[in-house]
């Protein structure tokens, strides 16, 4: 029995690899779809300012 067989449930980092090449196009347009949509939404929604009124006290008692 060889090491292939014996470890056939085992991830070959070569074909990872091959796969990740393989579908180097795909993951970098989703990324950058998912950027842009992020930027739009960020650039279309309103600014929203909040103010609140605090009272800062330098006596100790």
């Amino acid at each position: 029995m060889t090491d292939k067989e014996a470890y056939s449930d085992e991830i070959d980092l070569y074909e990872l690899i091959l796969v990740f090449k393989k579908r180097i196009r795909y993951i970098v347009s989703v990324f950058v779809l998912g950027v842009v949509i992020a930027a739009l939404i960020n650039f279309f929604m309103p600014n929203i300012y909040k103010a609140r009124p605090g009272l800062i006290s330098s006596v100790s008692i």
